[in-house]
């Protein structure tokens, strides 16, 4: 059974709006105006979730009230669980794009709020431009990867996928054994997704013009960087994402959260 994801329901969508705390997102039944901050209006699902992250929000909280409109309820059809921003990522390829992308990655929390295939979708994209950039820039092949002459990645995909979920808060709330059982189907020529399958190498080309998002693949390989621990030379690392960051907080009038306990 595929699990349901917290946040995102595609079949009964829920007009609440998702739980803005960071390592919960869950979606309640019932709003309760009780838990809305009454400054920028982004909600909470529980006293203890808006207590708990009360250090974190304080830092934008100014920032999001003054330079974002927060609609007063939430809307399946918008993208998942921010407040509307200058430009949503990406554009296609995805059910639901995001906005802020590079502070998401910062904070740690790019795959959290997204629906259940977009994340599927995220983590063999991740894997694959991976083990292509290791290739091209070392000229060796990952171990269980389709470089070292192996039918499928899928092996090597689900080591990839167990790295993530040890590393606390990678990934989305929901993430069990089961849905990383359903990931990996999705790479499976008989089962899955044509363009998602394991057998088939990817590029920062292909990733480009399947997304429509010429900063996709390096969002890609920065939260690559951030399963297995390490950024391959030559490619985006900590100053990028830092810049790119910056950047995303100077646009959308918001404090970019530094240092600290964020």
């Amino acid at each position: 059974m595929t699990p349901t994801p917290k946040l995102f329901n595609s079949t009964t969508p829920s007009k609440v709006p998702p739980c803005s705390h960071r390592s919960c997102g869950r979606v309640p039944a019932v709003e309760n105006k009780e838990h809305r901050c009454l400054t920028c209006h982004v909600s909470y699902c529980s006293h203890g979730c808006r207590r708990s992250d009360s250090r974190r929000h304080g830092k934008i909280c100014k920032q999001l009230a003054e330079g974002v409109e927060r609609p007063d309820a939430w809307e399946p059809s918008m993208p998942c669980n921010e407040p509307r921003l200058s430009k949503w990522s990406p554009p296609k390829g995805l059910e639901a794009p995001i906005s802020i992308p590079f502070t998401r990655l910062w904070l740690g929390t790019w795959l959290h709020g997204r629906p259940e295939q977009d994340v599927y979708r995220i983590l063999v994209d991740t894997y694959r431009l991976r083990m292509d950039d290791v290739f091209v820039t070392t000229q060796k092949a990952e171990e269980d990867s389709i470089y070292s002459g192996r039918v499928t990645g899928l092996s090597g995909f689900h080591r990839f996928m167990g790295i993530a979920a040890a590393t606390e808060g990678l990934l989305p709330p929901w993430w069990d054994e089961e849905a990383a059982r359903e990931c990996g189907r999705i790479g499976l020529p008989a089962v899955g997704l044509p363009q998602y399958i394991l057998s088939a190498k990817i590029s920062e080309k292909v990733v480009a013009g399947r997304y429509g998002d010429p900063t996709f693949a390096t969002q890609l390989r920065i939260f690559g960087a951030s399963v297995y621990g390490s950024y391959l030379e030559g490619l985006p690392g900590d100053v990028v994402l830092r810049e790119m960051a910056y950047s995303e907080s100077v646009t959308n009038r918001f404090l970019f959260p530094y240092y600290g306990d964020v």
